[in-house]
């Protein structure tokens, strides 16, 4: 099933995709997972989860937009970063995108996307979880920080670590230093072919980063993919993430062979 809404944070149009499980909910709700960039990755994650048996009661949500490309470059810049002057911006653009939307995304995601699914839907408020690529990786660890009990796993793959000066490790060591007291785990997945911007290295220090924090090491699960680059990472990103959220017993320390 998909449709169309509004945002009510923005005013933008976005596009739902849901996968609804065959099986009867649990006594609890289904499990869910909200997937970013919806129009390319919902389809695989929701094959994903229907192929495994532990996973078939969770009910897949895309977030996406109102187009039949797979990516919306210039929504997604703008939805998924914060605010960046011009003169931060990689060079690799004609022209700078527009930038700075990620919070109304994230209270569309959280006021009016959740809510609505939990309305259609019997499901486990307590057992949701985010999976984000590149930028979409980014936000999903801008909301660790900024929002850490609205899911249950933020699962970051490829996350985009060089945006903004590494603003990123900012908000974790800020987070850090906080001395959190949630329970949520993290996930953060990378291709050893990924090479611009140091992004292979640089997920994996933050990683590290992460697991350091007193009381976090068994909630902070790294997975590098050696044999993959920036695009092919995402179908084995997403059965990881999967695992790592749902599957149950799965330790965060778990590795799974590299590709």
């Amino acid at each position: 099933m998909q449709y169309d809404v509004k945002a009510k944070s923005n005013g933008l149009a976005y596009r739902i995709f849901v996968a609804a499980p065959l099986a009867p909910p649990p006594p609890g709700g289904y499990r869910v997972l909200y997937v970013l960039d919806g129009n390319a990755h919902f389809p695989i994650a929701a094959g994903a989860a229907r192929m495994q048996r532990p996973l078939q009661d969770v009910l897949v949500v895309g977030i996406g937009y109102p187009t039949d490309q797979a990516f919306d470059s210039a929504r997604r810049y703008y939805d998924l970063t914060s605010d960046v002057p011009d003169e931060r911006i990689p060079k690799k653009f004609d022209r700078p995108p527009r930038t700075g939307g990620r919070e109304a995304f994230a209270d569309f995601l959280q006021q009016q996307v959740m809510p609505a699914i939990a309305t259609r839907y019997p499901v486990d408020a307590s057992r949701q979880a985010l999976f984000g690529h590149s930028l979409g990786g980014l936000f999903t660890l801008h909301l660790r920080f900024s929002r850490p009990t609205l899911f249950a796993s933020y699962l970051a793959a490829s996350p985009s670590v060089w945006w903004d000066e590494h603003a990123i490790v900012a908000e974790a060591k800020t987070y850090a230093a906080s001395k959190p007291k949630d329970a949520a785990r993290v996930l953060i997945t990378v291709g050893g072919k990924e090479n611009q911007f140091d992004m292979a290295s640089e997920a994996g220090v933050l990683a590290q980063q992460l697991a350091a924090v007193p009381g976090a090491a068994d909630r902070v699960g790294f997975q590098r993919f050696d044999d993959e680059d920036h695009g092919s990472v995402v179908p084995a990103s997403i059965g990881r993430a999967l695992r790592f959220a749902f599957y149950p017993g799965t330790p965060a320390s778990e590795t799974t062979a590299t590709r």
